[in-house]
């Protein structure tokens, strides 16, 4: 068949959840962006996820429900942590203030640059696929291998920060690209095996009777 897609039974699901919750507990730039143990992270990020999971669960029966709505609230939300990281970004990018430290510089934007650039195309391309003429398998295909080149500029970020990040940022911390990276991937695997994923942004086909397990 064209589409041997993988089935999310409730127990995949429920893997997922717990996968992205591990995730979010251990990796969260919010839990290492203190020095000091604070008590209440955790139950800030349980409370986050929850919040988030609930319209997910009670929206599974709609094609942009389930997971597929973490997706996308995630990625419309990190828009305003996107323009506030790059105007920090804007004036590191700038050759003038690395005098002298030429090959920093240019770690520093193959730290930085990529994922930058690979954001943006994956959040540009995800909004455009809110709209029905854009949902296609060939749109789809390339949303997969952009979440794909994701992990791979991540990987090569997370390398280039615990080797020299001492030198190259002013607090550096691997944690934020663990972070990073670790969502793309969860993202990547979600979109490659996810039944839902194909019939709404590949079929352009939503039917949650043929979706649904058993079905």
């Amino acid at each position: 068949m064209k589409h041997q897609e993988f089935q999310l039974t409730i127990r995949t699901s429920c893997l997922f959840a717990v996968l992205i919750l591990i995730v979010a507990l251990v990796t969260s730039p919010e839990v290492y962006a203190q020095t000091d143990y604070d008590s209440t992270a955790a139950p800030r990020l349980l409370a986050k996820f929850l919040i988030w999971w609930l319209p997910a669960y009670l929206l599974r029966k709609r094609g942009f429900g389930g997971w597929l709505f973490f997706f996308y609230a995630s990625l419309l939300t990190s828009i305003l942590w996107a323009v506030v990281g790059g105007a920090i970004m804007y004036d590191s990018l700038n050759p003038a203030l690395w005098p002298g430290r030429i090959s920093h510089y240019l770690l520093y934007l193959a730290s930085v640059v990529p994922g930058l650039i690979v954001g943006v195309l994956v959040w540009l391309l995800a909004v455009k696929m809110l709209f029905k003429k854009y949902r296609n398998d060939n749109n789809l295909g390339f949303l997969k291998k952009l979440l794909i080149a994701g992990v791979v500029v991540g990987f090569v970020s997370l390398v280039i920060t615990l080797r020299i990040g001492s030198e190259l940022f002013e607090d550096p911390s691997p944690f934020l690209d663990m972070w990073n990276t670790a969502s793309m991937l969860v993202t990547a695997l979600y979109f490659s095996l996810s039944r839902r994923v194909q019939m709404v942004l590949g079929d352009n086909n939503w039917d949650y009777q043929k979706f649904r397990p058993g079905a």
